[in-house]
């Protein structure tokens, strides 16, 4: 992989990363639980790469399994409206870089956090059952069991080589 593309990607990463919310990890800007997706505008003047550079490495991380892309649309009168896609961050993404367990913990600290929220507020908070959550930090173990490597030679090794 050229080395422009591996550079364009992790510029792309840290811009997502930078709106990525972590209990969901969707990446988009907002509050109240509403999300307005970042646009791929928006990310080249915040990278400072030009448009196509930004096109190609979003299809890079979507090819590695990294980025996942809903595209939305409100009816209109006339039809329907295409409004920006909600994008979201693969936590496999998170285990390779080595961030699983910071990862992790943020996302529950977060939780706490929120559910502190609500319950001051007087509303529920849904709970996710034990053995699920056990099931679940298994089956990352034993996933996700490597030794990180460098950002960079990670992303050479997984991103398609281009044709």
């Amino acid at each position: 992989m050229y080395h422009a593309r591996v550079e364009a990607c992790g510029l792309v990463l840290d811009v997502l990363l930078h709106y990525t919310d972590l209990v969901t990890l969707i990446v988009g800007r907002g509050h109240d639980g509403t999300h307005y997706g970042v646009k791929l505008d928006t990310i080249a003047e915040l990278t400072g790469l030009g448009r196509r550079r930004i096109d190609r490495a979003v299809r890079d991380l979507h090819a590695a399994g990294f980025l996942a892309s809903h595209t939305r649309a409100e009816r209109t009168d006339s039809g329907y409206r295409g409004l920006t896609a909600v994008r979201q961050l693969s936590i496999e993404l998170f285990h390779v870089l080595g961030l699983g367990t910071v990862l992790q913990k943020a996302r529950t600290k977060v939780n706490a956090l929120r559910k502190a929220r609500l319950e001051a507020a007087g509303l529920a908070y849904k709970r996710i059952d034990g053995k699920a959550r056990e099931f679940r930090a298994a089956t990352n173990k034993r996933r996700h069991g490597a030794e990180a490597r460098p950002v960079t030679a990670f992303l050479a090794s997984l991103l398609p080589l281009p044709s």
